[in-house]
């Protein structure tokens, strides 16, 4: 019969490994596509609609431009430049090239605009809520790599030298996990000896592509 023992830990993101989506221009959330932590967000996934007069205004200044441009293309004026300049605060807004060429084929500005990841990620902290507004620079979700999870636990003194060799550790929630919502996470850790003599453990993915990193022992027996 093997040897065990329970430790109550707490799993968190690398915050240096986060993800801060924030808005670029001031406005309303129209609408989330993804409103709750732990929901999973691919690359290219749309993210919010935002309803923006200034980002409106911006719009309508790019179909102008155009429009002038074709209609008085012997003008003075370098209309070109014009419209590149439109353009670039589009895109300083957020706005994909996509989106810029798609303005520019159906002259519609819209009353919302929607806004995609640029990463994937788990949700790790949902900023905002429908209706609400925010600012330009307001933070509107976080986005944390399932590789970037770490375990965190504390282990009663004299345990350190049990968490080494060929020890394998399970992980199972207890409760609702804040950053992971309702997923059921079981994963299993193998401790392995690094050539400095300490010790590490390293996640197998066993449940909806979950990836847990454990870092060293402390010298107070803490296993994060």
């Amino acid at each position: 019969m093997r040897n065990s023992f329970t430790l109550t830990g707490t799993l968190g993101f690398d915050q240096s490994k986060i993800t801060q989506i924030s808005s670029r221009v001031m406005g309303r959330i129209d609408r989330l596509y993804f409103k709750a932590e732990g929901q999973y967000v691919r690359k290219g996934d749309k993210l919010y609609d935002l309803y923006s007069e200034d980002l409106n205004n911006a719009k309508s200044e790019y179909i102008l431009a155009m429009e002038k441009k074709a209609a008085l293309d012997n003008s003075l004026v370098d209309f070109d430049q014009v419209i590149q300049s439109a353009k670039n605060t589009l895109l300083l807004w957020g706005l994909q090239e996509s989106q810029v060429r798609e303005l520019a084929t159906r002259h519609q500005v819209g009353l919302t605009t929607t806004f995609y990841s640029k990463a994937d990620g788990y949700i790790t902290t949902m900023n905002t809520k429908e209706g609400e507004y925010v600012m330009e620079g307001g933070p509107v979700m976080q986005l944390g790599w399932a590789s970037a999870l770490s375990l965190a636990a504390s282990s009663p003194r004299g345990r350190a030298q049990q968490l080494s060799g060929n020890l394998e550790i399970d992980v199972s929630p207890t409760q609702r996990l804040g950053v992971l919502a309702a997923a059921s996470l079981a994963s299993r850790l193998t401790p392995a000896r690094r050539r400095d003599g300490t010790s590490a453990c390293t996640g197998v993915e066993t449940s909806r592509q979950y990836v847990d990193t454990v870092a060293d022992p402390t010298a107070v027996d803490t296993y994060g």
